[in-house]
């Protein structure tokens, strides 16, 4: 997982021991898919009803545009949707684009503004957009 984190984050990405902290937390969760020896895309998530905030999703950058991050989204949302899961919530940096356009595709809505709230690598800071999902109804 931290290989595919540093791949898809750079200088920012989670190392194997921030990602087993994490892991380790009450009602986190992970997906991914891959093949039998290489993990292509993942998501790692907390569950806690009525909500699921989403920590973090990453793909190898050599497995982009093939909807990987999308389809785990979707099966996160069909496996808690059942449990009483109605809202999914997630911060994203504001000039990520990508993450951006893949979450308005999955009818994320920007609620909110963390103003400086990413720091980069060379010291700026950078907003976070707060987005949420209302997934009570498939």
């Amino acid at each position: 997982m931290a290989r595919v984190h540093g791949l898809a984050f750079g200088e920012k990405a989670w190392s194997e021991k921030e990602i087993c902290a994490v892991l380790t937390t009450p009602y986190t969760y992970a997906l991914g898919v891959g093949d039998k020896t290489s993990l292509f895309s993942f998501i790692i998530y907390r569950c806690l009803a009525p909500s699921i905030e989403i920590l973090t999703v990453c793909t190898d950058p050599g497995y982009r545009r093939r909807k990987l991050a999308n389809n785990l989204i979707k099966k996160m949302i069909g496996l808690h949707r059942k449990q009483g899961i109605i809202e999914v919530f997630l911060e994203v940096a504001a000039n990520n684009s990508s993450a951006i356009g893949l979450y308005d595709g999955l009818n994320f809505e920007k609620i909110a503004v963390r103003p400086n709230y990413y720091k980069q690598t060379d010291g700026n800071r950078l907003d976070a957009l707060v987005m949420k999902a209302d997934i009570s109804e498939p």
